[in-house]
């Protein structure tokens, strides 16, 4: 289990985006409620993301990618 909000290094960077999901994929924008996650959602800074059992997510930002296994938050 790993746990750290997703951030920005700078204005000018491409935001990160749900790019795939598969399952329970859930996301809480800071100031906002929990919602399931859309494809191609874009990610604002401290975005959380978080995986339920047997769910899976790939987040990508144009030149990173992370895939998040079942029972993640990120």
């Amino acid at each position: 289990l790993v746990s750290a909000p997703l951030q920005a290094a700078s204005a000018q960077e491409t935001p990160w985006r749900v790019t795939a999901q598969q399952g329970a994929v859930r996301v809480v924008q800071p100031g906002q409620a929990p919602t399931l996650a859309a494809l191609n959602e874009s990610l604002r800074a401290g975005s959380v993301v978080t995986t339920g059992a047997d769910s899976r997510a790939t987040l990508e930002n144009g030149l990173q990618r992370i895939v998040m296994s079942a029972n993640s938050r990120m």
